[in-house]
């Protein structure tokens, strides 16, 4: 499944910026 892999992806960057 590719939409785990954005999801992480998304999460990742999320915790980055805050």
């Amino acid at each position: 499944m590719p939409n785990h892999l954005t999801l992480c992806s998304e999460y990742f960057i999320l915790e980055l910026i805050l």
